[in-house]
């Protein structure tokens, strides 16, 4: 939450003391962080509940974070990656009274160099990222996915 232009916008803070060295801000990122550790409780309580159910559990944010940490390699610019594609005004580009979809907000002519589109979705480009890295099996899913061996037929 703490990286994304909408959230960046309606929380914005003047101390820098609020922000990360991806400039996302750190009290959104701590409660999403926070989030996601009682998820993962509640969810290992339910494996004991219920043993022979297969539950799995994507971690988004260190998904997310991954690829911030990793947004040249994969193509990404480094001045947009806080800014959206589609929006208006701001340091991120982001107007919460005038969203992407509205009547004369213009989309940006690259959005494969973006990580974010309208202030709290991220491009198609990122999120073919972040499905990668989960069906990669990158540590970011748990437990990991296992694929059955694929029958080949033959006619």
């Amino acid at each position: 939450m703490g990286c994304l232009p909408g959230y960046l916008t309606l929380f914005r803070n003047k101390d820098q003391m609020h922000y990360d060295s991806n400039n996302c801000q750190r009290g959104l990122n701590t409660f999403t962080m926070l989030h996601n550790n009682h998820l993962q409780q509640a969810l290992m309580e339910l494996r004991l509940e219920f043993p022979h159910v297969q539950i799995v559990y994507g971690d988004y944010y260190k998904a997310f974070m991954a690829l911030l940490r990793n947004r040249v390699l994969l193509g990404f610019r480094k001045e947009t990656q806080m800014k959206a594609c589609c929006g208006f005004g701001g340091p991120y580009n982001f107007h919460p009274a005038m969203m992407c979809g509205n009547r004369g907000i213009k989309v940006c002519s690259n959005p494969t160099e973006y990580i974010q589109w309208d202030g709290f979705q991220l491009t198609q480009e990122a999120l073919k990222h972040i499905v990668e890295a989960f069906m990669s099996g990158r540590g970011y899913v748990y437990p990991e996915f296992k694929f059955p061996e694929v029958m080949h037929c033959k006619m």
